[in-house]
């Protein structure tokens, strides 16, 4: 028996993102194991017209016989879920962190009570998971299923030495000499960049004239992040280098000495998982991150990472001077953590494990 599986995806390429890109990146993988169907979003992400589009896309399918399951993207499209009841169909709801923790009261009263009429909730992570049970969804209906990687989608197998050549050539600085810091995120408060340029950079630069912090994103943070360079005389050794593209970001991976998640505690917001943490340790990549939230589900401490405790200053300049000081145990540990990363994360065993959800909830319909 072929389980036809119905997507709904808000967030889906064209679009440019990471939940594009996870939607994306599932959905390729879930069609290995089953008849998937992928309904996306061409309204914009928050725009009420893709929920009636949608419904109409899924009774067409349906009145075709083509749905065993619903797949909901997130949970801000639980309050779809009264009118998916009609389909008499399982409907099943993954969810991320934000979107169940968003701090807004009416969308509190909303969404998790929506959420929780789903079938099944799929979680990032244990900590997203945590949250939904805070909010009264009912522990029996939520799972855990991390996200993917690819073995070679990030990894480049070369001359490290080159490819810094080539990201010098494209940001107009010479790395060679550099020792390289790495960050790859939205400029928000959570990822804690401007807490690390104000805490842990001027305590490297102490040691380090030749350390570089390279940061590959942009957001409303991006401000505030240029005072705190300003404030603490870090120009030489910070460069914000906006968005960049895939290759760029793959050469990045592959050219950097650490990559560094100093993700802090901000009220009504989370990192559900962290898959840019996969994406660095799956190039070898060495990663220091905050022990916080789904970073910890991304990141088993020793084995594909380090996790410092948030706001740990101290931590985080003895962890990074200890891997920079030692070519050797640094370039080790990289290939473990890859190792690590390729054999627990891998695409292929994240989605038989959503496929298996799928047909459990089908064979109880049908039973």
């Amino acid at each position: 028996m072929s389980v036809k599986l119905v997507f709904i995806a808000r967030n889906y390429p064209p679009d440019v993102g990471g939940a594009e890109k996870l939607n994306y990146d599932l959905a390729c993988n879930l069609s290995k194991h089953l008849d998937l169907k992928v309904i996306s979003n061409n309204f914009g992400k928050y725009s009420p017209l893709f929920y009636i589009y949608a419904f109409l896309k899924l009774f067409l399918l349906w009145a075709r016989r083509d749905v065993d399951t619903v797949f909901l993207s997130d949970a801000l499209l639980s309050p779809l879920i009264p009118f998916l009841k009609i389909f008499r169909k399982p409907v099943v709801v993954k969810v991320h962190g934000l979107d169940i923790t968003y701090p807004n009261r009416v969308y509190q009263s909303v969404v998790p009570r929506f959420t929780n009429m789903a079938n099944k909730i799929i979680c990032i992570s244990e900590a997203t998971r945590e949250e939904c049970l805070r909010r009264g969804i009912k522990a029996d209906k939520c799972s855990v299923i991390t996200v993917g990687i690819d073995f070679n989608e990030f990894y480049l197998d070369g001359d490290r030495g080159e490819f810094r050549r080539q990201i010098s050539k494209i940001i107009g600085i010479d790395l060679t000499e550099r020792e390289i810091l790495l960050s790859v995120g939205r400029l928000v408060e959570r990822k804690g960049f401007h807490w690390f340029i104000e805490n842990i950079m001027p305590k490297l630069i102490e040691k380090r004239r030749e350390i570089l912090y390279l940061i590959a994103g942009d957001g409303v943070m991006k401000e505030r992040i240029e005072e705190s360079i300003r404030e603490k005389t870090v120009q030489d050794y910070v460069l914000l280098l906006g968005e960049v593209n895939v290759d760029t970001l793959k050469l990045l991976y592959n050219a950097s000495d650490i990559f560094i998640m100093p993700n802090i505690k901000v009220k009504g917001d989370m990192e559900g998982f962290g898959i840019v943490a996969l994406e660095a340790s799956s190039c070898a990549l060495p990663v220091i991150a905050s022990r916080l939230e789904g970073i910890q589900n991304a990141i088993e401490d020793g084995c594909n990472g380090f996790l410092v405790e948030p706001y740990n200053i101290s931590d985080y300049v003895n962890r990074i001077n200890e891997l920079i000081d030692n070519d050797q145990k640094r370039k080790d540990f990289g290939e473990r953590a890859r190792e690590f990363t390729l054999g627990n994360f891998g695409w292929e065993g994240i989605a038989k494990e959503y496929f298996e959800e799928f047909w459990e909830l089908i064979q109880g319909e049908n039973n």
